[in-house]
């Protein structure tokens, strides 16, 4: 939800929101790392964030095959 009402109002917010947002997924996942939903919210971002942002399709991978 903070992800897309950040895109909604323009590029500038969600670049200076990206940060904060990859905390978040982060965390879930720290705290549920058998959660499917944190994992697949996790992936996304790194599938979606522009790599200045911390996207990373390596990273995806990696978290997708278990390995974060």
């Amino acid at each position: 939800m903070l992800g897309v009402e950040a895109m909604e109002a323009g590029l500038v917010k969600a670049m200076s929101s990206v940060g904060r947002i990859k905390n978040y997924f982060v965390r879930a996942h720290e705290l549920d790392p058998k959660s499917f939903e944190a994992r697949r919210d996790l992936m996304q971002f790194f599938l979606q964030a522009p790599g200045i942002g911390g996207g990373s399709e390596s990273k995806a991978r990696e978290l997708a095959l278990g390995r974060r």
